[in-house]
């Protein structure tokens, strides 16, 4: 005998199709609000002096920074650009940051001008998303409320963070948190199910938002270190951890000391860090 429909089981939406709809209203916000922005915004000395990075690549297929007044200033005396923001390097300016998120976002200003500018914040933004609604399915565990959680962490984490805002700024923090989201999520799934091939995904993952933010090396150590401590059992597992993040930067290193004349790059080795210590990190 069949049951009624009210007492009928309903079974819940499958996963992947319930994702891509949460995703897809949270692209569609970010898409909207990106391209109503206006097209040169640039709301902080960072994201403007990252645009005259693109420039230089763009226009001039070189790193360092062009400056009309080099006729009036040959030897620099007096650089356009205020002290912590940029490096002299053989009489030329360089802004401080690495230039990888300027090369990368060139291809999109050659080809689609002034709004290509906002094609790699955002897909960096959008991209986190995925990572973000995995850590919650891992975190909820078998709970019969884990799509809600995973809804829930995706939507909050799109829309009452500042991920929304800086995928919309010509900036590289949101492609350094989207990468970020993937590698935490790989440092959950080897927690759960340790694996030599999980630890060369996460070694790797903590070495990629390396190219856009400095800060995150030390993001990597803390992730790898956790793992490392969950996976003492496992040492070899976590020398192909550590190996898999000297691999992955390699790259980054040898670009930096080709390019820039250190494998750190400008903005690590030239910042003035004055009292780095607690006590005067907080008497500031």
């Amino acid at each position: 005998m069949s049951s009624s429909p009210s007492q009928q089981e309903v079974a819940p939406e499958p996963g992947g199709a319930l994702a891509i709809r949460v995703v897809a209203v949270v692209v569609g916000v970010y898409v909207a609000t990106t391209f109503w922005m206006p097209e040169r915004g640039f709301w902080i000395y960072d994201t403007a002096l990252k645009f005259i990075q693109v420039l230089a690549i763009a226009e001039h297929g070189q790193l360092a920074l062009d400056w009309a007044g080099r006729a009036l200033d040959p030897d620099l005396d007096f650089p356009p650009l205020q002290w912590g923001f940029h490096v002299l390097v053989e009489n030329e300016i360089y802004a401080a940051y690495s230039p990888v998120f300027a090369i990368l976002a060139s291809p999109f200003y050659n080809l689609l001008g002034a709004r290509g500018l906002s094609i790699l914040p955002l897909v960096g933004g959008l991209l986190a998303l995925p990572a973000i609604w995995r850590i919650a399915g891992a975190v909820a565990g078998r709970s019969d409320r884990v799509r809600r959680v995973q809804v829930l962490s995706v939507l909050t984490s799109a829309f009452a963070t500042p991920l929304w805002f800086y995928s919309m700024a010509f900036w590289e923090h949101a492609p350094a948190v989207g990468l970020s989201c993937w590698c935490v999520w790989a440092c959950v799934t080897y927690v759960e199910s340790p694996s030599t091939k999980q630890a060369a995904v996460l070694g790797a993952l903590a070495g990629l938002p390396i190219y856009f933010r400095p800060e995150n090396y030390l993001f990597a150590a803390v992730v790898l270190i956790f793992a490392a401590w969950a996976g003492r059992q496992r040492v070899q597992e976590v020398l192909v951890m550590g190996l898999s993040c000297v691999v992955a930067l390699l790259p980054l290193w040898i670009f930096h000391t080709l390019a820039l004349g250190h494998p750190l790059g400008l903005h690590i080795t030239n910042q003035g860090w004055g009292d780095a210590t607690l006590a005067g990190y907080l008497a500031e």
